[in-house]
């Protein structure tokens, strides 16, 4: 027997004006890809985030539902992880960890003052044996 079809998605891909990881999107296309990196990491951050609060509550032994009560067993049992989406949402945030974001993300000047030495390291150790191979490699002419 077919279902009747419906308009509604498991997921949404609408862009709000409140939807700061997706800020990047209302943008024109960047000349390099590179340019997304910032909104990149902060996607990451809160993906990284949220999965940190589902362990942890994962550990304390909630469900997603908090008028259920937990289920035991080996693994995680399927009702455990049964909630709505403002159940879901509540789950993956641990209010005594919210802390102020910095704008362009945790830890980026090091990290862009890392990548930026790797990439000069790697240009003149090629550019430099290049450099050398040519200083000491002998002429011969006939």
């Amino acid at each position: 027997m077919k279902h009747a079809k419906t308009e509604a998605r498991a997921i949404e891909l609408t862009i709000t004006e409140v939807d700061y990881l997706r800020r990047d999107e209302k943008c024109t296309a960047p000349i390099y890809n590179y340019a997304r990196f910032l909104p990149w990491v902060q996607a990451v951050e809160e993906v990284s985030t949220a999965f940190e609060a589902a362990s942890e509550r994962y550990y304390d032994h909630e469900s997603v539902d908090p008028s259920k009560q937990w289920v035991e067993g080996d693994k995680l049992h399927a009702s455990n992880r049964v909630g709505n989406r403002t159940q879901v949402e509540e789950y993956c945030v641990l209010p005594y960890t919210w802390r102020r974001r910095s704008r362009w993300g945790p830890k980026i000047v090091s990290r862009m003052f890392v990548a930026s030495v790797l990439a000069l390291m790697l240009q003149w150790g090629t550019a430099g044996a290049a450099i050398i191979d040519v200083w000491f490699t002998p002429t011969k002419g006939e």
